[in-house]
């Protein structure tokens, strides 16, 4: 039986602004959310995980999860939309996964 996935339905809209995001190119997460508050989250999500994604030395952009590159910021989003989409998504899901446990644990105590 597959398990529901939460946001499910936005997460190929996530996975483009992380992408973008780790590139250094133009994104706007409000033109994808409605919310202010969802914003806000994905905004500090998305900035989390750009940490783990882009690697930059002296100018030059690799690829933080297979260590490919170098390359522009126009091929890197391109490298990893093609072939970290679904990393992306894992990591996403992962990285919502821990936020919420951390608000219920902050709520319990």
């Amino acid at each position: 039986m597959n398990q529901h996935r939460p946001f499910s339905n936005m997460l190929p809209r996530i996975v483009e602004l992380v992408a973008r995001a780790a590139a250094g190119l133009k994104y706007d997460v409000k033109e994808y959310v409605a919310s202010e508050s969802i914003a806000a989250i994905l905004t500090s999500l998305i900035d989390e995980l750009t940490k783990t994604i882009v690697e930059e030395d002296e100018g030059v952009i690799r690829c933080g999860l297979c260590g490919r590159g170098p390359f522009t910021r126009k091929g890197l989003y391109l490298h990893l939309k093609r072939v970290h989409a679904r990393q992306i998504e894992e990591l996403v899901l992962s990285e919502l996964e821990h936020r919420v446990w951390v608000m219920k644990n902050k709520l319990n105590s």
